[in-house]
């Protein structure tokens, strides 16, 4: 059965070693020509971008409620081989095809802050394939999750999740879960990483 083991730190890692990755964040919240809310890729330059509104309405605080997604790893790679979905985005769907990679041997889920924010996962779940056929698999209900809310910045937390099946040599795997993202200040946080989870870094290794 896979195994999965999660730290967290007052600081945030350096993004290293992974072969493509999924990822939600504030972004400019749905505003036209603003910074795009999720995104799936290789790279900050090479990547597939949707856009959606986490919050409308800021007069309560910054909420986003509990949103779905799923990332979908198809075996190999290349066309249509990433599938990166977050409910209720335009597109809903994105997908990635510029990556090609062999046995997916390890993942991580993260969540990070560097505002006053919290950033939360529930209900993941994660299905490891090869040939076509389900090998191991993965549950947590809770987490990971950071919270600094009422904090004063400068703030950074992170909390990784790593996530390894038994064996090494799996060739496609399905992650769903929900996330949510929260901030008790009236105006939106800020449009950059500063609150965001890198979803799934994916590791061939």
């Amino acid at each position: 059965m896979a195994s999965g083991s999660t730290v967290t730190n007052n600081s945030i890692s350096p993004i290293t070693g992974f072969c493509f990755y999924a990822e939600a964040l504030v972004g400019g919240d749905g505003g036209s020509g603003g910074p795009p809310e999720y995104d799936v890729g290789v790279a900050a330059d090479n990547n597939s971008t949707g856009t959606i509104t986490w919050d409308s309405d800021f007069s309560n605080g910054f909420d986003s409620g509990w949103i779905p997604v799923q990332l979908v790893v198809a075996a190999g790679g290349g066309a249509g081989g990433l599938s990166w979905t977050v409910e209720g985005g335009s597109p809903a769907t994105i997908t990635y095809d510029g990556v090609t990679y062999g046995a997916i041997q390890q993942l991580q889920v993260v969540a990070a802050v560097q505002a006053p924010a919290g950033f939360f996962w529930r209900g993941i779940s994660v299905q490891f394939y090869k040939a076509g056929v389900e090998t191991d698999s993965y549950n947590l209900r809770t987490g990971p999750e950071v919270n600094t809310a009422g904090s004063t910045p400068p703030v950074a937390e992170e909390q990784i999740l790593t996530i390894t099946p038994a064996a090494q040599d799996n060739d496609s795997v399905t992650i769903t879960g929900q996330i949510r993202m929260e901030n008790a200040s009236t105006t939106l946080p800020p449009p950059t990483r500063d609150v965001r989870a890198d979803l799934c870094l994916l590791r061939e290794l």
